[in-house]
């Protein structure tokens, strides 16, 4: 049977493991002295409720116990200033959204799909006047790779002063697998635009930088999505591509930049490295730059001066003060408790289950 325990400021978990055993294997004993040692510290900020029940992720796995921490007991906030609510709006109903960027989003989320506050305020804002730069908040999770990536293309389809055989936007993200990310959901939308906009490629370090030299001897993209050590090294090279010239010169007419997570660019150390790629594209004067950070640390003052012109549109979708911003209220968290005996096999099929899904996305 399912047991259920409603932890209070007042009970501090008199329910014990000792009155759990009968109706636990032995193998879940030790591991819920740990669990339980952990929620007793947790409750003496903010009283919740806890429950446990077996499952079964697949036929062949023993019965396991999975947590589900439920909503914290919040505190109203009272407050004389009304705040408006955010209502999704259907993709089909935002402005400034090509009709080939709109095809492609109803294949990638189907047709009844609604844009996420970052998306519609983004594509807003990157669409009040020409060029305008965008610093926009929100945490991860919340759909950020399309905010900046629909204004992107907008930007690359209306511009006429920008060569075909240059590269149009530049994406710089703090990861390998982010980046890859990026440039697949990129290519989803171009797909769709595959007359007057190319494929997306990616860069990151770790492996051949001839590989990247061939995939522009291919293909010079309309998109470029790298990692900023990477970047910086080719920008730094005098490096040439076949029948292309430079690799430097194929960033003269870059229009928008992206700047992906850039809290974490800097706490990762390439605050340097981002300066130095700056230094090679055009003024801002004559980009758009979109810059993403989940957080405004002092550090990334000097990032915006170099890169945003005065003026710049604010979309803030993150309130400091409401826990339900926080990306691990958006975020459904569950454990598995299994045998010693059986780690790997248990992780090899909780993972396979989790494949199943669609658009899954999983690390280990």
């Amino acid at each position: 049977d399912d047991i259920t325990m409603t932890i209070t400021r007042s009970v501090l978990l008199r329910a014990t493991t000792r009155a759990l055993r009968p109706q636990i294997p032995r193998y879940h004993q030790s591991p819920l002295k740990l669990h339980t040692a952990v929620l007793q510290k947790s409750i003496l900020t903010l009283p919740c409720s806890c429950r446990y029940e077996k499952i079964s992720v697949t036929s062949s796995l023993l019965q396991q116990l999975r947590f589900h921490s439920a909503e914290p007991a919040a505190t109203p906030i009272i407050t004389s200033e009304k705040i408006e609510e955010f209502v999704p709006p259907s993709f089909s109903a935002l402005n400034h959204l090509h009709p080939n960027s709109l095809r492609a989003l109803h294949k990638m989320l189907g047709q009844n799909a609604t844009a996420s506050e970052i998306q519609a305020r983004t594509l807003e804002a990157a669409s009040r006047a020409e060029g305008i730069d965008v610093l926009g908040r929100a945490r991860t999770g919340t759909g950020k790779t399309l905010a900046f990536l629909l204004p992107t293309i907008e930007t690359l389809l209306k511009s006429d002063d920008w060569p075909r055989n240059k590269i149009g936007a530049v994406i710089v993200s703090p990861t390998r697998e982010l980046a890859l990310q990026i440039c697949q959901q990129a290519n989803q939308l171009l797909r769709e635009h595959n007359r007057s906009l190319k494929p997306a490629i990616v860069m990151f370090g770790g492996v051949s930088k001839v590989n990247d030299f061939k995939a522009l001897e291919r293909n010079i993209p309309s998109i470029l999505v790298a990692t900023p050590g990477r970047l910086k090294d080719h920008l730094n090279s005098d490096a040439f591509i076949r029948n292309k010239g430079s690799i430097r010169d194929l960033f003269s007419h870059t229009k928008v930049l992206v700047l992906d997570e850039t809290d974490r660019l800097l706490d990762m150390g390439f605050r340097d490295d981002v300066q130095n790629i700056i230094s090679y594209l055009p003024k801002k004067e004559d980009r758009q730059t979109l810059l993403f950070s989940a957080t405004i640390p002092l550090a990334l003052s000097d990032i915006m001066d170099s890169t945003m012109k005065p003026g710049y549109a604010t979309v803030d979708c993150i309130t400091d003060s409401d826990i339900s911003t926080n990306t691990n209220a958006q975020v459904v968290q569950t454990h598995v408790i299994a045998p010693p005996t059986r780690i790997v096999q248990s992780v090899m099929e909780i993972v396979l289950h989790a494949m199943k899904e669609r658009d899954h996305k999983i690390v280990v």
